[in-house]
């Protein structure tokens, strides 16, 4: 019992692993993001740019961000423009996909270098995969507050972003 109450107890999926002991609360998280969360991988054909924000590809006209840091800083998304400029160079606007699922939180200097015209100047559209209530809430205050000139959505799958960018795929030039 914590605080006088009965802990919540959680139904496993069929199939699903069961905790054997009460798990804290960081591994319960561990086990909703897993749950509706599934990685990105890269194909083995892609040229992966490792950045210290993350990793960096292009595959089927779609630029993907994995972006691996949970405290999001200014140098993780210079970083990962970087790695983005190596594969659009000057070929225009592209699609992106940005697996958010690591991210706990994000500096304000990021923020505002990932809302810059300079940045803004390479997206045609942008999909956020998100597997929390953390990552929901930073990647919406993002959208709201920077209004970005391009679509934007939420996923919590990286197959379902994919899909949509597709149906976008003439807005960009990439």
């Amino acid at each position: 019992m914590c605080c006088g109450r009965t802990p919540p107890t959680f139904t496993a999926r069929p199939g699903a692993r069961t905790p054997t002991q009460p798990l804290t609360s960081g591994e319960h998280l561990d086990i909703i993001i897993a749950m509706v969360t599934e990685p990105l991988v890269p194909p083995a054909e892609a040229q992966v740019i490792e950045t210290c924000g993350g990793r960096v590809w292009s595959a089927d006209g779609i630029i993907y961000e994995d972006v691996d840091v949970a405290n999001l800083e200014l140098e993780h998304v210079q970083g990962l423009a970087e790695g983005v400029r190596a594969l659009v160079g000057n070929s225009g606007q592209a699609l992106f996909l940005a697996d958010m699922c690591r991210v706990r939180s994000a500096s304000s200097e990021a923020r505002a270098y990932a809302a810059s015209p300079d940045l803004r100047s390479l997206v045609a559209a942008q999909a956020f995969v998100v597997g929390s209530p953390v990552t929901r809430v930073i990647t919406s205050f993002f959208v709201r507050v920077f209004h970005p000139p391009f679509p934007v959505r939420l996923f919590t799958k990286p197959a379902l972003a994919s899909s949509w960018l597709h149906g976008l795929r003439p807005a960009a030039s990439v």
